[in-house]
């Protein structure tokens, strides 16, 4: 019954080592541990071959801001719940979610809200559209009878999604989903609920009709005049539809997401994210020009700076300075990075990064989910960052005393194309952090700088 595939691949090399029986760990890319698999079957798929068995999460991997289905669960047993409703909005939670979930409650004794994390569209800011179900929940639901969760990834369109979304509530201990039936066929109705461990609730879509001044359905309207509920772009152009259709609560908050776009066509993020990846030596300037961009940009974006020897403190602490644990460390930056731009963040990361095929491959993931990404090459000759070494450590390397240097006793691959090249020993901070800013211009991720972001000054050099 299970309508999407999702398959673990590994390479032959790889199988090899894998017993029937035994377990093996599931790690990201970027070195963490997220679980391990019992090994039950191994079937070539392609030219890789596919690891199936039982998977054990390691709760920690779960990122925070997501709810699990075991604390969903937890709340269900301590409220008493037995008959337990679901819905999954799939934009901004507008009247027409808000009147299946009531109808739900009219028989069930709760009601679960499941927010995807990640949506297909822009109709919204991320923030606001999960906020938006909060909004409606405390305002116009019974606090003793909702349960908001966000639950990862976004819903699958179509008649396979249906199924996969009432599937994924059921962990959430979800008995009745709610599931719209739209005359196009839904999976659900091909197995019996015995089968599913489901009872679905189903709903003809939800219509606004003027005449009945309500929301409503085909099956109980009778009038021509009936448009969909959807929240939609083309809804939220037309301000006496987005006023129908949301209530004020959300409307405020979506304008304060986005000041006037109840008036535009569609509702792009508030900033949109990119990542601004420094790589150069040790003493190239790296940290410096990171602070200098910042000041630029202050108050015109939302920003953070991942500097590498605070990553190194806090988030990597306990790595080596092996290939391994570089090449991790590296994988652990950008993966914060990610998450941060992925909200509408300008990320600016200050680490050495020495190897050229780690740094594509942080480029790379960055690419797949439409994250801007510029690598700014902060280089400098090395007799000028022997001279500014104060602590020593260039010499040390340099004279045989210190193993793992970069640049010295260990590789540093420099880039070949970068996005921006500067020249730190020979331009000033100023002209520096100026040919960045302007190359973050120049592909659309800024606006308009205030005046007093725009250049930087004498004094902030």
């Amino acid at each position: 019954m299970w309508p999407v595939a999702i398959t673990l691949t590994v390479d032959a090399t790889t199988a090899a080592a894998l017993a029937i029986g035994a377990p093996a760990a599931l790690w990201t890319h970027a070195g963490a541990l997220l679980g391990a698999i019992t090994v039950r079957e191994l079937a070539e798929l392609d030219d890789r071959v596919a690891v199936a068995g039982e998977i054990e999460l390691v709760p920690a991997a779960i990122p925070a801001e997501l709810d699990t289905p075991r604390a969903i669960r937890a709340a269900i047993a301590a409220h008493g719940w037995r008959r337990v409703a679901g819905h999954a909005p799939t934009a901004v939670f507008g009247r027409a979610d808000e009147h299946l979930g009531k109808l739900a409650l009219a028989t069930a004794d709760g009601l679960v809200i499941l927010r995807p994390a990640e949506a297909a569209d822009r109709i919204a800011p991320t923030a606001a559209r999960l906020a938006s179900a909060a909004v409606v929940a405390r305002g116009y639901f019974p606090a003793e009878r909702i349960e908001l969760a966000t639950m990862p990834g976004a819903l699958v369109p179509g008649a396979a999604g249906a199924l996969l979304t009432a599937l994924v509530a059921k962990n959430y201990g979800v008995g009745q989903p709610i599931v719209i039936d739209d005359g196009t066929g839904n999976l659900c109705d091909r197995f019996a609920a015995r089968d599913l461990g489901l009872a679905p609730l189903r709903y003809a879509p939800v219509a606004q009709c003027p005449r009945c001044d309500e929301l409503t359905s085909a099956r109980c309207c009778p009038h021509a005049e009936r448009q969909p509920a959807l929240v939609d772009d083309a809804v939220l152009a037309d301000p006496a539809r987005t006023a129908a259709l949301l209530r004020p609560e959300v409307v405020q908050l979506l304008d304060r997401a986005h000041p006037h776009a109840t008036a535009a066509a569609t509702w792009p993020e508030p900033t949109r994210g990119f990542i601004l990846w420094f790589t150069g030596l040790s003493g190239a300037g790296k940290s410096t020009l990171a602070a200098a961009v910042a000041r630029a940009l202050r108050g015109a974006v939302p920003l953070e700076i991942l500097d590498g020897d605070e990553v190194r403190a806090h988030l990597s602490k306990g790595l080596s300075f092996s290939r391994a644990d570089r090449d991790i460390n590296v994988h652990r930056i950008a993966f914060v990075a990610r998450t941060l731009a992925r909200h509408g963040v300008g990320v600016i990361t200050a680490a050495i990064s020495p190897y050229a095929e780690t740094r594509a491959e942080v480029r790379a993931l960055a690419a797949a989910r439409g994250i801007p990404f510029l690598e700014v090459f902060a280089r400098a000759q090395l007799a000028s960052l022997v001279a500014r070494d104060v602590k020593g450590l260039y010499r040390q390397a340099l004279a045989g005393e210190l193993a793992h240097f970069t640049g010295v006793s260990d590789p540093y691959e420099p880039p070949t194309a970068p996005d921006v090249e500067v020249v730190t020993d020979v331009d000033t901070i100023e002209h520096c952090a100026g040919a960045i800013v302007a190359a973050l211009q120049s592909r659309g991720l800024l606006g308009a700088l205030p005046t007093t972001h725009a250049t930087l000054t004498r004094a902030d050099a």
